[in-house]
């Protein structure tokens, strides 16, 4: 919540030369006061990678806060809106509680300011998940992870429970405001291993920079790029080794978080794709011959044909 000394400034006061074709509109700090107060509760907010739809965005924000009381939502264009709350339980729900995330997604979330244009504003920074992978479990500790590690990222918010119960093993995560106007951390030493960083929701990190917001094609920092050995090997294989290889590669694809792959069954097959019942004898032709045979009494099953 914007603090009222900030919000409200003394009166204004008027310049040396008025422009009649273009006069100037002065208010008091008590004008101030009375435009300023409904919007103590507001926030400002917008999808970080690509723009939803209002009432999709709605519809989804109510799903995801889930709270107590009831929110307004005010499109303001370029993609941000205002969000009013009736409580400020929701307020500080809505604050304290993320990143939010909608399908990968992140939701930029800051406080409400006077005077805010979103056609002059532009994110520098943001708050995301930041992930180790296979970190050894004696530094699942908070210290370490805050003051160790967390701060060579950026500015660490919390630990996510897992980790700080040490209930999974697989991967170390945090909450981190990163700056986005400089290179993201794409790794550090630890023990004589060097250990890669991964963003989850950053899906245009440039490999050759290392900013988010654009690949390499587009970057506008010039490389030169790595002399092959062998003449015989294409430029292909040694673009893919120069964003896998942690070990001699400042940024690489090991920044990503790439999500699992789920086993395709015939629960995700479409109904064209399932094997139908007559079908089956064509692909189990034993098992088509057993079901098909007419039955016979259970007590003629063991009964040898007369001689």
């Amino acid at each position: 919540m914007v603090d009222e000394q900030d919000a409200v400034s003394d009166d204004d006061v008027p310049g040396e030369e008025e422009d009649p074709l273009c006069p100037t509109i002065l208010l008091s700090a008590a004008e101030k006061r009375i435009l300023r107060e409904p919007w103590k509760n507001a926030l400002i907010i917008r999808m970080f990678d690509k723009g939803i739809g209002y009432l999709q965005l709605k519809r989804r924000l109510k799903t995801k806060w889930a709270l107590r009381g009831d929110f307004s939502l005010i499109d303001i264009g370029c993609d941000y809106y205002v969000t009013r709350f009736v409580n400020m339980e929701d307020y500080d729900h809505v604050m304290t509680n993320g990143p939010w995330m909608i399908e990968d997604n992140y939701l930029v979330i800051r406080e409400w300011v006077p005077n805010f244009v979103p056609e002059e504003d532009h994110i520098t920074k943001l708050t995301a998940w930041v992930r180790i992978p296979k970190l050894s479990v004696e530094y699942f500790n908070k210290s370490f992870l805050l003051h160790k590690i967390g701060q060579k990222i950026g500015r660490v918010l919390k630990i996510d429970s897992t980790t700080e119960n040490v209930e999974r093993g697989q991967y170390t995560r945090m909450c981190v405001e990163v700056d986005l106007t400089k290179p993201l951390l794409s790794k550090f030493r630890l023990n004589g291993r060097v250990w890669g960083i991964q963003y989850e929701g950053l899906k245009m990190i440039c490999f050759k920079c290392g900013r988010q917001g654009h690949k390499e094609d587009a970057c506008g920092i010039d490389t030169p790029p790595p002399q092959a050995e062998d003449h015989n090997v294409s430029t292909t294989r040694h673009s893919t080794e120069r964003s896998t290889d942690i070990q001699d590669h400042t940024y690489g694809s090991w920044m990503l978080v790439k999500k699992p792959v789920r086993r395709n069954n015939g629960r995700n097959q479409a109904p064209g794709q399932r094997i139908r019942g007559h079908e089956q004898g064509k692909l189990n032709p034993g098992r088509s011959r057993r079901e098909s045979s007419p039955s016979r009494p259970r007590g003629e099953l063991n009964r040898l044909p007369p001689s």
